[in-house]
């Protein structure tokens, strides 16, 4: 699926033209595919219409901003603001619709159990290694303890 992103190339609003950027940006780390629609081409008329027709207005905006959300089949998905949203909640993928919330969840708990046994892993590895030290320890104990003993016996023997 391919998601289509309404943006306008002329605006002159900093706020526009750096949410665009950003979304777009964020679009491709994900490597997510889209189509990049810029409304103020006249080529693209009908579909600026189309979009202009299906976008949420905000309620202090004359007219919907850009960047807009929507599908391949013109099913709209939503302004910057929902797409600034589920980034933040790391449900990006879920509000393109390129996942269900479920693919997410099943996704994030076995993150967890892998981080979870990564963790028992480097415990085990931190216990093996504080065991081998504290062994290596009490070896030496016992060869200095042994040392000491034969020193003694020689010295009993010398006294003899």
């Amino acid at each position: 699926m391919v998601i289509k992103v309404f943006i306008s190339g002329s605006s002159g609003n900093k706020d526009v033209k750096g949410n665009q950027q950003r979304a777009l940006l964020i679009l491709d780390s994900f490597r997510i595919k889209y189509d990049s629609i810029d409304i103020s081409a006249p080529e693209n008329k009908d579909q600026r219409n189309a979009m202009l027709q299906k976008a949420k207005k905000r309620e202090e905006q004359r007219v919907p901003f850009c960047p807009q959300f929507f599908h391949d089949d013109d099913a709209y998905i939503g302004d910057f603001e929902d797409f600034q949203t589920a980034t933040e909640l790391e449900r990006l993928e879920v509000f393109l619709g390129l996942k269900s919330e479920a693919e997410v969840i099943d996704t994030e708990k076995q993150d967890g159990e892998k981080e979870k046994s990564d963790e028992e892993e480097n415990e085990d590895e931190r216990s093996s290694r504080e065991a081998s030290a504290s062994k290596d320890d009490e070896d030496d104990e016992e060869e200095e303890k042994k040392k000491k003993r034969k020193e003694s016996d020689d010295d009993d023997e010398d006294d003899d």
